[in-house]
């Protein structure tokens, strides 16, 4: 091997096999090195699988969450637009449904942006 050869854990084992595959091969325990690989697949595998199921159980409950905030934003901006119109009897004027509606907007935009687009990288 060199200083700068880099090598993965499957080249490792592919040098490794063909090694012990050779003609002058004495080791008594080279079989021992196709079951290492097996080994070393199944639970890479194993892992891969446990990774990407524990992945999508987060991103399930993280868009739930986000559907609730969101949902439970808009409903308190709308009783409070209902409550100051129709309980106080006071019209609202253009400003202020416009700063109302354009927070609400950019608020709920950018959560759902923020938190999604950490989790869902791609």
């Amino acid at each position: 091997m060199y200083k700068n050869d880099k090598i993965g854990l499957d080249d490792y084992f592919k040098r490794l096999l063909q090694n012990s595959t050779s003609e002058n091969d004495t080791d008594i325990d080279s079989d021992d090195l196709y079951k290492q690989k097996e080994s070393y697949d199944e639970e890479f595998k194993k892992n891969k699988s446990d990774r990407y199921r524990k992945d999508t159980i987060r991103k399930n409950n993280l868009a739930r969450w986000v559907m609730w905030v969101v949902s439970i934003y808009l409903l308190l901006i709308f009783l409070l637009m209902f409550i100051i119109i129709f309980m106080f009897c006071k019209p609202l004027s253009d400003a202020v449904i416009i700063t109302l509606l354009g927070t609400t907007t950019i608020n709920v935009l950018g959560l759902m942006y923020i938190v999604l687009k950490g989790y869902f990288k791609n």
